[in-house]
Formats: C-alpha cells, structure tokens, sequence
C-alpha cells in the first residue's frame, strides 16, 4: 500500500488542491458525464488555468513534483473519500478551503457514490452535547419552549453570540467574563495576536478542562481560573 505524507504552509491548502485539480485537467482526467451536472464548471477552469505554477508552488509551500506525484495517485484511483478535521476550517478562509476540496471531489465525480465521497471530521460528544442541550447562538424552537414553560420566565429573543464574536466582543470591551468548557478558545483560534489581546482584556476567564493546554498559559484575564474535571473514562460513576 502506497502512502505519501506532504505539509503544505499554514493557509496553503486552496494551492495545493488548486495544483491537483489544474493536473486532473492538464491529463484530462476530469469525468466529464458527472460534470455534465455541475453549475460554474467553464469559470473553474478558467480559474485553474490563470493561476501560474510558481504562485502555486509558493503559496502551498509544495513543490510541482510532489503535487504531480499526488496527482498520479488520485487520477488513476477508482474511488477516493476525502477526510478533513476541523484543522481545514480553523482558518480566515476555512469555508474556501472546503470548497477547494469539494471541487477537486467533483473534478473525478468522488460524489454520491458508493466507495468515494467527502468525510469532514467534526467536533466530538462534548460539541454535539452542548449543541443539543441549547447552548447555541440561537435557541431551538423546543429548547426555548420548554425553558420559558419549566421556569416560568420570557426568555429574550435576540441572537447570540458564536465563538469568534464572543472574541470580538470580548476586544471590544463588551463582555467581562467568560467560562470554557473544555477545548482550547485561545488555540483553537487562527489568529493568536488577537485572541491574546481579546481574551487578556476579560475581568475573569474560567476553565474547565481535563488537561492543560496552551490557553491556560497564553489565553488568560486579568483573572483565570483553571478547574480540573474528569474524563469521562476516569469518573467513578458509570456513564
């Protein structure tokens, strides 16, 4: 089984994949029927094709060798599932990166077929379960529903905040504490200047974490708190 291991630049993905895909072409390699489908094909090659290979090597931080031997692998494979972790969109153009793999998926008709596909790897049981118990910019129907109706309160109806603008609104000076339940707020952002700025700026900052992390060390108020818990293989209940 052949593997091959390649570190792009930090924010180098859209040229690398942008490489691939102008190779996919270059040997005509697309599947032409399945792209019989696709809306914005014809402005996609035009894009591939004004994007100069020195840029491309130089952005990505990958040589045009390395890309062509990728490519080798991929024009001659049957089927192909693209895996990303969360890794892909923690940046200022995660949204395009994911395009930029979907587009390449799309170039060989890896989409909607048994054998290939895309695989984003999200988050894990603690998002999903914060996720679903409510805490969201925006409150379910239900969820909100059933609080107004258990505790006998009108809940406000304004949006929330997401992550990134709970960071703005922390640098802005327009929140004073924050409490982090697990993860890593300050590592996990794509811009460590701003988030040791935004979150240096909070009154209190509370973690709950089961190990330390840089965020404990660089992510911190004019007070932090840091609150050892239990990973669930180690809680004496079951669960």
């Amino acid at each position: 089984i052949a593997s091959l291991y390649v570190q792009p630049h930090i924010g180098g993905d859209i040229a690398l994949l942008t490489g691939l895909a102008k190779i996919v072409l270059a040997r005509g390699a697309e599947d032409r029927a399945f792209l019989f489908h696709a809306e914005h094909f014809d402005a996609f090659v035009e894009h591939l094709k004004a994007t100069p290979w020195n840029v491309i090597e130089q952005t990505s931080g990958v040589e045009r060798a390395t890309i062509e031997k990728i490519a080798d692998y991929y024009c001659q494979a049957k089927n192909v599932v693209f895996g990303w972790t969360m890794g892909i969109t923690h940046h200022e153009h995660g949204v395009e990166n994911v395009h930029a793999i979907v587009n390449l998926a799309l170039l060989r008709g890896m989409v909607g077929r048994p054998g290939a596909g895309l695989l984003p790897i999200r988050g894990h049981s603690n998002v999903q379960g914060v996720g679903s118990m409510g805490v969201a910019p925006s409150l379910k129907e239900q969820v909100f529903n059933n609080l107004e109706s258990y505790l006998k309160v009108k809940l406000p109806t304004s949006p929330g905040l997401d992550t990134m603008a709970c960071m703005r609104a922390a640098d802005e000076g327009r929140v004073r504490s924050a409490i982090c339940l697990g993860g890593n707020l300050f590592g996990s952002n794509p811009d460590a200047k701003f988030a040791h700025r935004a979150l240096a700026k909070l009154e209190l900052v509370t973690y709950l974490n089961t190990t330390l992390n840089t965020g404990h060390a660089w992510g911190r108020g004019k007070e932090t708190l840091i609150l050892p818990v239990l990973a669930r293989d180690e809680e004496p209940e079951p669960t």
